[in-house]
């Protein structure tokens, strides 16, 4: 699990240091702010292990900067150097400093955890689902230069392991039972084509609902044994093609994870998944980052621990103004 972030002249980060929970961690902020950007940059440091060449290879190709990663240092007048520190609950830490001059420096310090984290792949879910094109996707990829983020490809390659052996463990099946009765079946595979089947019958992935979609996603990485305990989920706006009234069962199963020991970074713009993890609260230990961009500092990052007390929140302003507007017109009427 990570323990701590430090950014320098990273994307739209001047400056920035986050101190993680070992739960669940929320980020919010306006479009542009940089939420998704550190979540792919925690997954790459730990997909990658401790090679340089593996690191740099999956920043290009997870970031989608096929020039270099030089294009991820921070933009301002002259040579600039970025510098990352990543660590880790287990005393381990890894430094990544690289800058955009012609020498492009591209150099990886770390230190070693005192567990085998670096064994775990991390899973992370991107906005867009995945389940409904993934037939031939990989071998696609593989062969041609697809305008797809590898985030598409690592995903899909997990979602097609296998089940485990054996009947899913006591602490699973819940969370599992769950998520099947939200969807309405289990997924099952035939011919590299997703399926949700459910008393017999099978209905192709492509016509199921696509937030459905996302949540049997879940439902497969849990059942294969991607999602376990001492692992990683990153998840990009959860609440996208959801509707709002499913935003307490996505909160539930994050905090069922939780609970299992996955450690969980997301994304969102959603008051109602907000609020929803703000009531989980007191199951889980929950942080909320607030991400603001400032014109002369880059964005700045502050923690929370309550929602109520995120500032700036524009997701929160907005609806108290569309609040009002609504009091306004009742008025005049």
């Amino acid at each position: 699990m990570f323990k701590n972030l430090e950014l320098e002249n990273f994307g739209a980060f001047k400056q920035a240091a986050l101190d993680f929970s070992s739960n669940i961690n929320v980020f919010i902020g306006e479009n542009g702010t940089g939420k998704t950007h550190i979540m792919k940059l925690i997954y790459c440091l730990q997909h990658s292990s401790n090679s340089e060449f593996m690191l740099e290879e999956k920043l290009k190709n997870v970031f989608s900067v096929k020039k270099g990663v030089n294009r991820l240092v921070h933009r301002k007048q002259g040579p600039t150097t970025c510098r990352v520190i990543l660590r880790d609950k287990y005393q381990g830490k890894k430094e990544l400093i690289f800058d955009n001059t012609k020498a492009r420096k591209f150099e990886l310090n770390t230190k070693k955890s005192n567990i085998n984290f670096d064994s775990s792949s991390p899973v992370f879910i991107p906005v867009k689902e995945v389940l409904s094109f993934a037939p031939g996707f990989i071998s696609l990829y593989d062969k041609y230069d697809l305008a797809f983020e590898e985030i598409y490809y690592d995903i899909i390659k997990q979602a097609y392991l296998p089940a485990r052996k054996g009947m899913p463990l006591d602490n699973e099946k819940p969370l599992l039972d769950l998520i099947r009765k939200i969807v309405g079946g289990r997924v099952s595979v035939k011919n590299e084509e997703f399926q949700l089947s459910s008393r017999g019958s099978n209905l192709e992935m492509a016509l199921v609902a696509e937030g459905h979609r996302k949540l049997a996603l879940i439902w497969q990485l849990i059942h294969n044994g991607s999602l376990f305990s001492n692992n990683t989920l990153f998840w990009d706006e959860p609440e996208s093609n959801l509707n709002p009234y499913l935003m307490k069962d996505v909160a539930k199963i994050l905090v069922m994870l939780a609970q299992r020991d996955v450690q969980i970074f997301v994304a969102t713009h959603n008051y109602a998944f907000l609020k929803e993890l703000e009531f989980a609260k007191e199951n889980v230990d929950i942080a909320f980052f607030a991400l603001d961009k400032k014109k002369d500092e880059g964005v700045i990052t502050k923690k929370f621990e309550n929602y109520i007390d995120i500032a700036p929140n524009k997701i929160s302003e907005e609806y108290s103004r569309i609040y009002k507007e609504e009091i306004r017109r009742a008025l005049e009427n």
